[in-house]
């Protein structure tokens, strides 16, 4: 199993962009995507819910 993180304490510097792009342009190419959202405001587990998602996403983050 590979792991790729993206890591930055600054807020809009774009990290869930680059994962929904990065996660959809692997998930398109056969790898099976799991996408783990560690993010307080979940960003990304919210977009997923939105039934956009081309990859399994899990939330971590605690409200």
């Amino acid at each position: 199993m590979k792991v790729i993180s993206f890591l930055n304490p600054k807020g809009g510097s774009g990290k869930t962009t680059a994962v929904i792009n990065i996660a959809t342009a692997l998930s398109r190419s056969g790898y099976n995507i799991a996408v783990v959202d560690t993010d307080p405001q979940m960003s990304l587990t919210n977009w997923s819910k939105a039934g956009k998602a081309a990859f399994d996403v899990f939330t971590a983050a605690s409200e």
